[in-house]
């Protein structure tokens, strides 16, 4: 009897030693890691300055919006701009301090809500506090979500009734940066695609100069 149940001891490690070394070889060997989702409150620090430039479309079950589009980011100041296919400028969002200011070419708005405002003006639900955490990978880090990595990479985070999704990145010098998100509710669904990145000082717009020029050229 002794010996019996040593041998289904042995069996049985063997079995498991096996089932062990199958799973490694495939989640390890392939090169792709599983999935983990983790409940994150606050996120790494981010860069104060960057700007980027790409496509952007808002839909819902009535209407399809779609731009090209200009984003300088300054701290807590940004800069954003709209432009049509033949470049020409739709529509301008700037935030200076206190100051909030929407601009089309034939009026403008302001307010100390933005994006109040441009549910007002625009008809458009645009998370744009959230956005500037999103745009680069991370979390609002004010707001508890749930973030999705792999491979160190963030694909996936739910945050404020916001579903965000990364399908792809792109390098610039040390960072991994989105480059294509995803931003989806139960009534808008935002697509974005940027076409470059810069940290670089020379390429970020004066804001206090954008703030006081009056003009819409190129």
């Amino acid at each position: 009897m002794p010996d019996y149940l040593s041998f289904k001891r042995f069996v049985l490690t063997l079995l498991v030693s096996g089932l062990l070394a199958a799973v490694w070889t495939i989640s390890g060997c392939s090169g792709h890691f599983p999935e983990r989702t983790e409940t994150l409150e606050t996120e790494k620090k981010l860069p104060d300055n960057w700007s980027m430039n790409g496509r952007l479309s808002i839909s819902n079950e009535d209407e399809n919006w779609y731009s090209r589009f200009h984003w300088v980011q300054q701290g807590d100041d940004f800069y954003i701009r709209f432009m049509g296919p033949l470049g020409q400028t739709e529509l301008e969002l700037r935030q200076v301090g206190n100051s909030i200011q929407l601009k089309t070419p034939s009026y403008e708005r302001r307010s100390n809500d933005l994006e109040a405002l441009l549910l007002q003006e625009t008809g458009w639900r645009f998370p744009l506090k959230s956005m500037r955490y999103w745009a680069l990978g991370r979390a609002n880090p004010d707001k508890t979500a749930r973030v999705k990595r792999r491979e160190q990479l963030v694909t996936g985070i739910t945050q404020s009734g916001w579903h965000i999704e990364y399908p792809r990145y792109m390098q610039i010098n040390e960072y991994h940066l989105p480059k294509k998100i995803i931003v989806t509710d139960p009534q808008v669904k935002i697509k974005i695609i940027v076409t470059d990145w810069s940290f670089e000082a020379s390429t970020l717009t004066s804001l206090s100069l954008v703030n006081n020029s009056d003009s819409f050229s190129d």
